[in-house]
């Protein structure tokens, strides 16, 4: 008899184990099953952007999961921003901010690539070297009347304009070479993490680069998620602080571009800085943190 009561205990208390395991197995499968990020196609075609968002999330592993990254269908960034913004078919991407993406998008607000989007050097039509020369402010740069060559809806063109430089502008990105080699305009600003490809690529056209200076403006890339994915955003910006502190961003940025600093003298230039005026007060709130920007400059030309 107690043997069978025994038996009945045992029984009873194998079923109550196993309705314990299938209600507890979904929640233990699902915290070991990787986390599917849909990133957009142009920032993982990016490596230097793709390594620093997967640094980010490797540092935040223990304390969220595993991931998995997947590149998006190929789509324009209008389509991205629709995508984004509803977390459906995107989850993460990179761009510079505006005051409408912020207020629709979360942005993790430390730059992806430590602001070299605002970090300018100029083609140059060969033999023009000395237009450029013994310029020592922004307001010699404006009194000898440099034109400068942007895209039309760049947000470096309006940032330009807003410091009262002469832009030149042309809807497309490819004929702006065209119309540097046909004297249209003087300088082609383009980001330092840019321009060598492209001066590989046109040096045989007559265009070289520029010698002396770097201009400099606040123009961050930030890593955007949307509103309905807000665990991502504080994973991202996790990751991207601890990175932050212990060198690893760092190191990324510096072996992606040393060699490319090195080649256009990019210490030694005399940086113009201009002001961005169409950050939003959040993201102005970051400027003034060092710790966020790249700055090699020896030299500075106060405006």
């Amino acid at each position: 008899m107690v043997t069978q009561e025994i038996f009945i205990h045992m029984i009873k208390l194998s079923i109550s184990l196993l309705i314990a395991f299938f209600i507890a197995a979904p929640a233990v499968i699902a915290e070991q099953t990787a986390e599917e990020i849909i990133v957009w196609n142009r920032l993982s075609d990016n490596p230097v952007s793709y390594k620093i968002l997967q640094l980010a999330l490797d540092k935040t592993t223990n304390a969220y999961r595993p991931y998995s990254l997947r590149p998006s269908v190929p789509m324009e960034q209008g389509r991205v921003l629709t995508e984004l913004k509803q977390n459906r078919r995107i989850h993460v991407a990179s761009f510079a901010p505006t005051e409408k993406r912020e207020s629709e998008l979360l942005a993790i607000r430390i730059p992806v690539t430590r602001g070299l989007l605002g970090i300018r050097v100029c083609l140059i039509h060969e033999g023009r070297q000395k237009l450029f020369s013994d310029i020592n402010n922004l307001q010699q740069w404006k009194d000898r009347g440099i034109k400068i060559g942007q895209g039309e809806y760049w947000p470096d063109t309006a940032i330009l304009e807003a410091n009262e430089l002469r832009v030149i502008k042309s809807v497309k990105y490819k004929p702006l070479f065209d119309m540097l080699i046909k004297d249209r305009f003087d300088c082609f600003s383009r980001s330092v993490s840019e321009v060598l490809p492209e001066l590989e690529k046109y040096k045989d056209k007559g265009i070289g680069l520029e010698q002396e200076y770097v201009l400099i403006y606040r123009l961050p890339s930030f890593f955007f998620v949307s509103r309905k994915n807000p665990k991502l955003a504080q994973r991202i910006e996790q990751g991207l602080r601890l990175a932050n502190q212990d060198g690893s961003f760092d190191r990324i940025i510096n072996n992606a571009y040393r060699d490319q600093f090195e080649k256009i003298n990019l210490k030694n230039r005399k940086a113009i800085y201009l002001d961005n005026p169409y950050l939003s007060e959040k993201t102005r709130a970051i400027v003034k943190d060092d710790s966020l920007w790249l700055n090699p400059f020896n030299d500075k030309v106060n405006p």
